[in-house]
């Protein structure tokens, strides 16, 4: 047994397709969580889902972050706030860059095609990127103004391709690229 009262747990409803929008919606009304990921994608299948979703996260307190991959989610996610779909408040992204499967590594080029989105949002945007070059892209993204997000569930690779000692050893390196860069986030985060 043990006490946590301050910490915050962020949920997800993604699902890698395995769950439709209704058992989505049904495991927020259940968990009732201080906090959840939400996949644009996943909930784009039911927009009359996707709109009780938001107004049920509303309704409950939930944060939400939307799960992002491709500009087309992100230009999703502006068309729904700008219809009310989405709610005030209700604006904070993490841009996932490459996907497990199949197996796309991330590119300079999916940090490109987000950078016109940035400016067009208004929560917090955090981005994490799957493969070897995942360093330089965030580094690009923080260069946008991103958040960023590292660790092994995303790439457990050195740029060179060797295995990764560790995470603590991920972070580190990108604590330096990061410094060596003109801006830098205050501290990545570890997944």
């Amino acid at each position: 047994n043990c006490a946590l009262p301050d910490i915050q747990v962020q949920i997800t409803t993604e699902s890698a397709g395995l769950f439709d929008v209704r058992a989505q919606l049904n495991c927020l009304r259940q968990v009732a969580p201080r906090a959840a990921s939400v996949s644009v994608r996943e909930t784009a299948r039911d927009v009359n889902l996707a709109a009780k979703i938001y107004a049920v996260c509303a309704e409950m307190g939930t944060q939400i972050q939307h799960i992002v991959y491709t500009p087309d989610d992100w230009r999703q996610l502006l068309a729904w706030r700008a219809s009310g779909i989405v709610r005030p408040g209700q604006d904070d992204i993490i841009a996932v860059l490459g996907q497990y499967a199949p197996v796309r590594n991330a590119s300079p080029q999916d940090v490109t095609g987000l950078a016109p989105l940035f400016s067009q949002t208004k929560g917090r945007v955090m981005v994490c990127a799957f493969g070897p070059q995942e360093h330089e892209l965030l580094c690009a993204a923080a260069k946008l103004g991103a958040e960023l997000r590292i660790g092994f569930e995303n790439n457990i690779h050195s740029a060179d391709g060797s295995l990764a000692q560790n995470n603590a050893t991920q972070v580190a390196r990108m604590v330096a690229s990061l410094a060596s860069t003109e801006r830098a986030p205050a501290q990545p985060s570890q997944t």
